[in-house]
């Protein structure tokens, strides 16, 4: 980049203005595909940790008498109905509620909550249930709002500007994820 700058010294003011916009359009460019490959980066780093946990299925034995033996539909719902717990459908609900709530807000009021709960768990040095769930929903809606940008919905320094938030938004809910994880 450098020669080329070097190169436009010896031309007339005219061509040396084409030039350097023209090597300023490259750079811009570049830059633009830099910060997409950064952000798709973050993203695979994200899903590599997330299923990072998620257990392996067992094998497990297969009775062939039972296959041929009727069953009656309930019991066959009885035996397939997962296990899910009070306290799990309440946490389920809670976080749809406040990814929903997140949604309708600004991006910096997003990245405030955050940093808020950061400001919280600091002080306190746990993370509870309900601070766990807000960072995961901050970190959904961070994540939706970096697609728009990859979309072209958002350009120009206002792009850059919210990028740069949600990039702190979501390393702040990680940091809330990782203190939930070591307690």
């Amino acid at each position: 980049m450098g020669d080329e700058i070097d190169k436009t010294k010896n031309l007339s003011p005219e061509e040396r203005i084409k030039k350097l916009k023209e090597i300023q359009e490259k750079s811009k460019k570049e830059l633009n595909e830099t910060e997409n490959l950064i952000n798709q980066s973050i993203e695979e780093i994200q899903i590599s940790q997330e299923t990072k946990n998620i257990p392996i299925p067992e094998n497990r034995e297969v009775n062939i008498e039972k296959l041929f033996v009727p069953e009656s539909i309930d019991d066959v719902i009885q035996k397939e109905k997962p296990e899910v717990s009070e306290e799990q459908l309440k946490q389920q609900a809670d976080y749809s509620m406040l990814t929903r709530e997140l949604r309708r807000q600004s991006t910096e009021n997003v990245v405030n909550r955050v940093e808020d709960l950061y400001n919280q768990v600091r002080q306190t040095g746990s993370v509870t249930r309900e601070q766990l769930n807000e960072a995961y929903a901050a970190q959904a809606v961070a994540r939706e709002r970096q697609d728009e940008i990859g979309r072209g919905t958002y350009v120009g320094t206002i792009g850059e500007k919210i990028a740069d938030q949600l990039n702190m938004a979501m390393g702040i809910a990680n940091w809330i994820k990782n203190m939930y994880r070591t307690r």
